[in-house]
């Protein structure tokens, strides 16, 4: 990307990550404190950070929600943070990336055990992958965590357009060339 005769180019748009980084912790609470450890793609997180100590519910009835709002909206926010000089176009087609790997989590919890049986065995040797045959086979479809899908990745676009928009020069992590 050519930003002049001195090439000074934004790498990160910093309001984005702090942004998603923040409703990433946020929603990530839910996990830690409520969720049972062996229903969560966190597992190993979760039971070293809880322990033997019983569930917390921080956020009340609204909390089964909280992290479906809270994934696809932090990851859009931060991939859009990786591509800060990208158009309105591409932060679209990031919010329907990001919306379309969370309806599929979401819908595999309805068919989980089919889903299971199609995953390979050898992804329980990799750290990421070795717990989702137990989040699909053990998570909980709710219509909720749809609606709720689809009001976190309204607001990313939203909150994208509006942290774009506006950059000034002290906003972001620049690269001099």
């Amino acid at each position: 990307m050519d930003c002049g005769k001195v090439k000074i180019c934004r790498v990160i748009n910093l309001k984005q990550l702090i942004t998603g980084i923040a409703v990433f912790l946020f929603g990530s609470l839910e996990y830690l404190l409520t969720r049972p450890v062996d229903s969560t793609c966190m597992e190993k997180i979760v039971g070293w950070f809880r322990g033997s100590s019983s569930s917390v519910g921080i956020y009340g009835g609204m909390g089964g929600c909280v992290p479906e709002f809270a994934h696809p909206f932090s990851f859009a926010i931060i991939t859009m943070a990786l591509f800060p000089g990208s158009g309105r176009k591409t932060r679209g087609f990031i919010c329907f990336f990001w919306l379309f790997i969370e309806l599929f989590f979401e819908a595999g919890q309805r068919f989980g055990n089919e889903i299971a049986s199609y995953i390979p065995s050898f992804c329980e040797r990799i750290y990421i992958l070795d717990n989702l045959k137990s989040y699909f086979v053990k998570g909980v479809y709710d219509p909720n965590d749809i609606f709720a899908i689809f009001l976190g990745i309204i607001a990313a676009y939203i909150i994208g357009e509006l942290t774009s928009r506006s950059q000034s020069a002290r906003d972001g992590i620049y690269v001099y060339t």
